[in-house]
């Protein structure tokens, strides 16, 4: 192995190590309280804490995925595949959108 190592790099040095190092020593850890005593505040950030700011808006591209993975082969509807995958993303953005603003 370590005549394989200096062919495949010349001028490397190798060594043989007699000791692994020791690994690091585990640092001190405040013990977590159990989930069941703190349910209430689960989703709820510490207080002062501000929410990093949120945009959401419709994709550019609609059905991405599809594009990507193309026509499945059990495909044998009437229609084409994809156009009709990005009329149905389409619907599904626009719904998950006005669902978001409260429309």
């Amino acid at each position: 192995m370590i005549t394989l190592r200096a062919r495949q790099a010349p001028g490397l040095v190798i060594t043989h190590a007699t000791e692994l190092p020791s690994p690091p020593a585990p640092t001190a850890q405040a013990e977590a309280p159990p989930l069941k005593d703190c349910m209430d505040q689960f989703w709820t950030s510490p207080p002062g804490q501000l929410l990093p700011p949120l945009s959401i808006v419709a994709a550019t591209v609609d059905a991405i995925p599809v594009k990507e993975l193309g026509t499945p082969r059990f495909w044998t509807g009437d229609q084409q595949f994809l156009p009709l995958m990005e009329r149905i993303y389409a619907n599904i953005s626009k719904a998950a959108l006005d669902i978001i603003r409260g429309e």
